[in-house]
């Protein structure tokens, strides 16, 4: 996973988070001007803006977000 906050992965990198004891992975890639941190996961897909955040980080708060609609 990359680790440097100006590394934007154009090719998906995987992002995983654990909630209530349950693991959920979700993939991830960075693309456009400005730069949105797009996300793919078993519950869905959801898209942001990068900003000053790692890309890393954006893409597991989507995670986060996505998972929180399925409780």
């Amino acid at each position: 996973m990359p680790k440097d906050r100006n590394h934007m992965p154009s090719s998906p990198c995987e992002v995983r988070i654990e909630v209530a004891g349950k693991e959920y992975c979700g993939s991830y890639r960075v693309q456009g001007r400005p730069p949105l941190v797009y996300l793919t996961s078993e519950c869905g897909n959801k898209a942001t803006q990068l900003g000053g955040s790692p890309a890393e980080m954006i893409a597991r708060l989507l995670l986060h977000e996505l998972v929180a609609t399925l409780q």
